[in-house]
């Protein structure tokens, strides 16, 4: 998906290339997949998918995750809209959060 998304970032299809051959990613290699997108970039790519009204850019990581970016300086991670989300101001602390989410859905 990376690659039809970002074909002319060879760097970081490397970078996920390389990634793929560890048996297990850390929290700092998930962190390395993060990109930045405006929102209105995410949208045209993932049209399903409703943002906070204050969601100004988004930060894309490897499997589909996202945490977003709002104008009011914090981060949020929200993928069901119906419930509160988790935001924070400190987005290596919602990072790490994330990521301790997908690792334990994936056990």
């Amino acid at each position: 998906m990376t690659k039809l998304l970002e074909p002319h970032n060879v760097k970081y299809i490397q970078r996920l290339q390389r990634m793929s051959d560890k048996e297990n990613l850390d929290v700092y290699d998930f962190n390395q997949t993060g990109t930045i997108m405006t929102r209105e970039d995410y949208q045209n790519y993932h049209k399903h998918i409703v943002l906070h009204k204050k969601c100004t850019d988004v930060i894309k990581y490897i499997g589909g995750n996202y945490i977003q970016m709002l104008s009011d300086g914090n981060y949020l991670i929200q993928y069901d809209t119906s419930k509160r989300g988790k935001r924070s101001k400190d987005l290596k602390k919602l990072e790490q959060y994330l990521f301790k989410i997908i690792s334990s859905n994936e056990k």
